[in-house]
């Protein structure tokens, strides 16, 4: 039984927090373990693991298997902001970590608690004769940065919505003036924040850590495109393949939410396609697939652009695998 409460770092105060249990991808028990079922969970139906959200004492209680594991935590309610973690370099075995996607692979779908969507973390592995094990856990509230934004005139500017603002939120904020305050900041990991407006099609975006000096300045600038031409490695032309872009794991995609949808992207007769309305400064991904299988065989990262101009990728080879 693994057992803990959830504070808050600068206060003391408890905190109620949603705390996951997963054995981690290597735990040599998992398959050999007397009486231990197959938990749920409510994130996902193909997760092994246990959970629970505290409660008004910060406390939880989860049952464990021994050999490695992994608890994981996020605080819940409305306005609550502590820092995302940093994983250590002695943490961060190949083996049960994923660099990439600062993910620990669990068994099942691990890669649904990465590092960006959670407060806290502890690896932990008991023996096999252990009954009890205790882990706290005090959230960090971090630093606040507060800042103004300007339009490309050096002109407040209002009207902008906010990406990442709470960090990894999957909603905007709407701020209410020219002005915007990061919250839960951590000098140790930087968080890019993106604002947006709408109708004048323009964004902007800065990288904070919570050392910067106040008032950090965003200018917004015009929104740019993205050309290219998907072809097979002979030059044959790849016609109605998808389109996708992102820049995760930097930033939740406004793209990916219902008031930013539009009609998907497919490449036309000639293989081409344009992305259009991107923000600059953004380093973004691009992915052509097959829409049926989900299968990407084009894949270009890192593609940063100039406010307003367009970016031509030129032919970008690929064979895709037809279902």
């Amino acid at each position: 039984m693994v057992s803990g409460r959830v504070t808050d770092r600068s206060t003391g105060r408890p905190v109620r927090a949603r705390v996951v249990y997963c054995p981690l991808i290597n735990n040599e028990y998992f398959e050999r373990t007397p009486g231990y079922d197959k938990p749920r969970t409510r994130l996902t139906l193909w997760v092994d693991s246990r959970e629970m959200t505290t409660g008004a004492d910060g406390r939880y209680r989860l049952t464990a298997l021994p050999g490695s594991g992994a608890l994981f935590v996020r605080a819940v309610g409305r306005g609550v902001q502590f820092c995302q973690p940093v994983v250590p370099k002695e943490d961060r075995n190949p083996a049960i970590y994923r660099s990439e996607g600062e993910v620990f692979m669990t068994v099942g779908l691990g890669d649904i608690f990465p590092m960006s969507d959670l407060h806290a973390y502890r690896l932990i592995r008991p023996s096999a004769d252990a009954t009890a094990l205790t882990a706290d856990f005090a959230l960090d509230p971090g630093v606040r940065r507060r800042g103004r934004l300007l339009d490309p005139d050096g002109q407040p500017l209002t009207g902008v919505e906010a990406f990442n603002l709470p960090a990894r939120s999957a909603w905007k904020t709407v701020l209410p003036g020219a002005e915007f305050t990061a919250e839960a900041l951590n000098p140790a990991r930087q968080r890019r924040l993106l604002f947006w407006h709408r109708e004048r099609k323009l964004a902007g975006t800065v990288v904070l850590r919570g050392t910067e000096p106040e008032p950090v300045t965003v200018t917004l600038q015009p929104l740019a495109a993205l050309t290219g031409r998907a072809v097979r490695k002979n030059g044959e032309p790849l016609a109605g393949y998808a389109v996708e872009y992102g820049a995760w794991p930097e930033l939740e995609w406004p793209g990916s939410r219902k008031d930013f949808e539009r009609e998907p992207i497919l490449t036309d007769k000639d293989g081409r396609f344009r992305v259009a309305d991107l923000p600059a400064g953004v380093p973004l991904h691009l992915a052509i697939l097959v829409s049926k299988t989900r299968y990407a065989f084009i894949y270009r990262q890192k593609i940063v652009l100039e406010p307003g101009a367009t970016k031509d990728l030129g032919n970008l080879p690929g064979e895709p695998e037809e279902p």
